[in-house]
């Protein structure tokens, strides 16, 4: 039964018309599609609350935030807005970051703009928006406005606070119940900020270091280059390919050293991760990678030989293969590399 809106606005009835802005009514408008002729209750139901509801009755008209229709959500944003939306803090940062069709596009603008101007808020917006996106699962939309409007969230909000979030964010990332996807992108927007941490996460032995790793190969921060390095030593080979993909993220001559000779790790998912990095890097970092294994091994009695190899397989490697770009597969001799990497071990590994 359709609601009486006039009715119910007369006598001053609140609750029903609260109750109105959960009203829908699916009707057939062709072959396998509905039309919800009920969007014109809830908007009628919104400007009637408009007219008597006040400010205690604004967490519940909140629920029209949520509303499948983008009309209704902004009516919503408006009604709350006058009524007082500091009750309905946390439903507006939920209306800015999503969904991500562009008919909600006004919608999250407009909630934004409100959320932006509530005066009194003990809580940051960063915090709220982080919260939001967190508990979004798959409606919060990880897009350029989301990121636009939590960035500038996090720039006016203070160190500490912005440490928390990073910290708790990092806390997720061994989360694997769906918000795993969230918080590596979060932290790949705070870029630079969330660097340290996400280091110091990869010292962890739980499920944190191949997320972290991932995030930041995504921030690129040469920083992390040693860290990175480091944990390509690591057992567990799930870790060791992000670790690959982060280095190769790096774009940094210094890692192609360690890539190749991650071209010769036992699994095979880390040696393809290797050799797609190395390609992608070109041929200026690769042979800068050659040069420093060469210089590693001046003091062998081998190096010599080992560095004769390498001038060999060059020779013999056709000018148009031998200057790559990204992804172009490269025409490295393996028996030279190979030769290359047994030199880099100490003798008695031999």
């Amino acid at each position: 039964m359709q609601p009486r809106i006039r009715r119910m606005r007369r006598r001053g009835d609140v609750d029903g018309l609260i109750a109105a802005l959960g009203h829908t009514n699916l009707i057939r408008v062709g072959r396998g599609q509905t039309s919800d002729s009920g969007v014109s209750v809830r908007l009628r139901a919104l400007t009637a609350l408009s007219e008597i509801a006040g400010d205690e009755d604004v967490a519940q008209i909140a629920i029209g935030l949520r509303d499948r229709d983008p009309l209704v959500r902004q009516t919503t944003v408006r009604v709350v807005s006058e009524l007082g939306p500091l009750g309905a803090a946390d439903a507006l940062a939920a209306a800015v970051v999503g969904p991500a069709h562009p008919d909600f596009r006004a919608a999250r603008a407009d909630a934004l703009a409100v959320l932006d101007a509530i005066e009194g808020d003990t809580e940051s917006k960063a915090k709220r928006l982080v919260r939001a996106i967190m508990a979004g699962g798959s409606e919060a939309a990880l897009d350029d406005f989301t990121e636009e409007a939590l960035i500038a969230a996090v720039e006016n909000a203070s160190q500490g606070e912005v440490d928390a979030l990073i910290a708790k964010l990092v806390d997720q990332l061994s989360d694997l119940n769906g918000s795993l996807e969230a918080a590596q992108v979060i932290l790949s927007w705070m870029g630079r900020r969330s660097v340290h941490a996400l280091i110091r996460a990869l010292g962890h032995e739980g499920e944190c270091c191949q997320p972290a790793a991932e995030v930041l190969g995504a921030i690129r921060d040469s920083e992390a280059l040693e860290p990175l390095t480091e944990i390509l030593e690591d057992r567990r080979a799930d870790v060791r390919r992000a670790a690959v993909w982060a280095l190769g993220e790096l774009r940094d001559p210094r890692t192609a050293e360690q890539l190749m000779k991650a071209t010769m790790d036992d699994e095979y998912v880390v040696r393809k991760q290797a050799g797609e990095a190395l390609d992608a890097m070109g041929s200026v970092a690769l042979m800068a990678g050659v040069a420093n294994m060469i210089r590693s091994l001046e003091r062998r009695s081998d190096g010599p030989e080992i560095a004769r190899l390498v001038e060999e397989g060059l020779e013999r490697t056709p000018p148009s293969v031998r200057v790559r770009g990204a992804g172009v597969k490269s025409g490295w001799t393996p028996r030279f590399i190979d030769r290359l990497l047994l030199g880099t071990r100490p003798p008695e590994a031999q």
